[in-house]
């Protein structure tokens, strides 16, 4: 039986092809996110760092098993950068972002010019439609149904890799819709007027690592 938190196959030890499944459920925790930034609308998008993150963490979502049809094949960089810590591999050590982040504001600057801090999501990583079925009512209509341009994606193909912090409200997501072996890297982007929009910031992975600089020998 698969773990309530879903799971991350790995082909072996160091770089290899991790496989990651959607989740279906987890704990609900209703967390409201601070606002920042005048360009935010005043939603209410719930979160689950903190007391969700804690409860994540003790539950086992590791383990090893062949891949399926409805699995998302992880970029091996990916998979790297969780094996050697690079990337957070664990919710306890994810949440210390919020004090130390792992990419300085010009790196994040290279990916989305107008932010200056980045969040990068633990595993178990989940799907824009996994954060819809487990969200209530009222984030799912007043964020992600009115703000999230979801005609411009496919939710259940949409991986989510962070945001920009505490009161973002803007996914970083891996587009597997666009290209399920190699998908972009897209933001979600608010203008002036408050329109929302999804860009494209990195070719790939790879790219998307390099500007942060998670990348070995990147300048």
């Amino acid at each position: 039986m698969d773990p309530p938190f879903g799971s991350i196959a790995r082909s072996g030890p160091g770089i290899g092809v991790a496989i990651v499944r959607a989740i279906h459920g987890r704990p609900a925790c209703d967390i409201t996110r601070r606002r920042s930034g005048p360009r935010r609308r005043n939603t209410r998008l719930a979160v689950e760092r903190g007391a969700c993150a804690v409860a994540a963490a003790q539950r086992p979502y590791v383990m090893r098993r062949e891949p399926t049809a409805t699995d998302f094949a992880i970029p091996p960089l990916l998979d790297e950068l969780l094996s050697s810590g690079r990337w957070p591999n664990d919710p306890r050590i994810g949440i210390s972002q919020n004090l130390r982040p792992l990419a300085s504001p010009e790196r994040v600057r290279r990916f989305a010019p107008e932010e200056e801090l980045i969040y990068l999501n633990s595993p178990p990583f989940r799907t824009i439609a996994d954060e819809m079925r487990s969200a209530s009512p009222v984030v799912v209509d007043e964020f992600w149904k009115r703000l999230a341009a979801l005609d411009q994606i496919v939710p259940e193909k949409a991986l989510i890799l962070g945001d920009f912090g505490m009161g973002s409200d803007a996914p970083i997501i891996l587009d597997y819709a666009r290209d399920a072996l190699d998908p972009p890297v897209l933001r979600l982007k608010y203008a002036a007027s408050g329109d929302t929009a999804w860009v494209q910031g990195a070719r790939n992975f790879e790219e998307f690592a390099t500007m942060l600089g998670l990348a070995g020998g990147v300048a």
